[in-house]
């Protein structure tokens, strides 16, 4: 049986150490050389109960988000100092489309209706962040629509990328050769005073007391 003393043992050690950081790096060097690597992948686009995953945070840097969904619903709200998954109801976007001749249809733009407001039939959602683009199907609808929704960032800019907001951009678009009458809405719950700790309900919420906004206070 070899016996090796302290010396013989850490001088094999190292030498072992250091071929192995060099076999790791030609290795390493080898990944680093395969343009896969940096070429633009496909974008992925997500559909059907994959969408079950998706929750795109929505807000500045620092400033608290809310999240939308892969339903395309504002499903946690986080900007009431809690880390809570809040949740002010009655808050979605619609669409009132009206073709020459034909009933108007009124949608809710996600795909769980909303009180009086059927649901779109599906959609899809791709996202690169901090954008998300959610892509709106339904046969009834005499549009197509899409939704793009992102808040600002700016590489190496903090007071930029860290406003308070969430952007979103709906599209409409005509591909038939009939006019079509179409209106976008938005409705959100009023949460002044919300503090996150209870469900808010249906029903609006009063400001806390001593709160001051522009044009009332309470």
């Amino acid at each position: 049986m070899k016996t090796l003393n302290t010396h013989t043992f850490f001088l094999e050690f190292s030498l072992a150490f250091i071929l192995l950081i060099i076999v790791s790096g030609l290795h390493a060097q080898g990944i680093l050389d395969d343009p896969r690597l940096f070429a633009p992948g496909d974008q992925q686009v997500y559909s059907g109960d994959r969408l079950e995953a998706i929750s795109l945070p929505l807000g500045g840097i620092g400033s608290g988000n809310i999240q939308i969904n892969g339903n395309a619903e504002v499903s946690t709200w986080q900007i009431f100092n809690n880390f809570t998954q809040a949740t002010v109801p009655n808050s979605f976007f619609g669409i009132y489309a009206k073709e020459t001749g034909k009933p108007a249809i009124v949608r809710a733009l996600q795909t769980v209706p909303k009180g009086p407001f059927p649901a779109v039939k599906e959609l899809s959602f791709s996202g690169e962040y901090p954008f998300g683009w959610y892509d709106f199907v339904d046969d009834s609808l005499p549009v197509s629509v899409e939704m793009e929704v992102f808040s600002p960032l700016i590489p190496l800019r903090a007071k930029e990328s860290a406003m308070p907001c969430a952007i979103f951009s709906i599209t409409a678009t005509n591909n038939s050769a009939q006019s079509v009458d179409v209106s976008l809405f938005a409705t959100q719950n009023n949460a002044v005073g919300y503090k996150a700790e209870t469900l808010i309900g249906d029903i609006p919420m009063a400001p806390l007391s001593g709160t001051v906004m522009q044009g009332f206070e309470g």
